[in-house]
């Protein structure tokens, strides 16, 4: 875990990236090359991933716990890299751990009723199972 911090965590890797972007204009500096423009054959992402299937989540789909979800939610929350995305208003830094709370009484609910028993069903709480979700502590599947 301290490995982690001390290389992964965000402060290190944005300094790294800072690092990165003053040798590289050093070296384009002292070669006399100018700033490129951006690059006109780079495809649009938009386009380029517009056939990707995308749904949007359903209030009917059911919600499992991932094994070992609580211990891996504490040491995620130990994180700062992991927890850039909370805040009280928008994205409660508790709203996972309820929810996982409910998934350990209730194992396969749906998102409403899931959302509903931890008393989340607000567009926090959506942000919270979805954080859940992108972190693999929960698989969802449309129902």
């Amino acid at each position: 875990m301290a490995r982690a911090r001390e290389v992964f965590d965000w402060p290190v890797i944005l300094d790294r990236y800072v690092d990165l972007a003053e040798e590289l204009g050093r070296i384009r500096a002292a070669a006399g090359v100018q700033r490129a423009e951006p690059w006109p054959t780079c495809a649009d992402p938009f386009a380029r991933f517009a056939h990707f299937p995308t749904q949007t989540l359903g209030g009917n789909w059911r919600v499992r716990p991932q094994p070992d979800a609580a211990a891996r939610l504490r040491d995620l929350l130990g994180l700062s890299m992991a927890g850039y995305a909370f805040d009280a208003a928008l994205l409660p830094k508790e709203a996972p751990a309820a929810l996982l709370t409910v998934l350990e009484k209730q194992p396969s609910p749906s998102v409403n009723e899931l959302l509903t028993a931890a008393g989340l069903a607000t567009p926090p709480g959506v942000r919270a199972l979805m954080w859940l979700w992108k972190f693999d502590l929960v698989k969802v599947m449309p129902g």
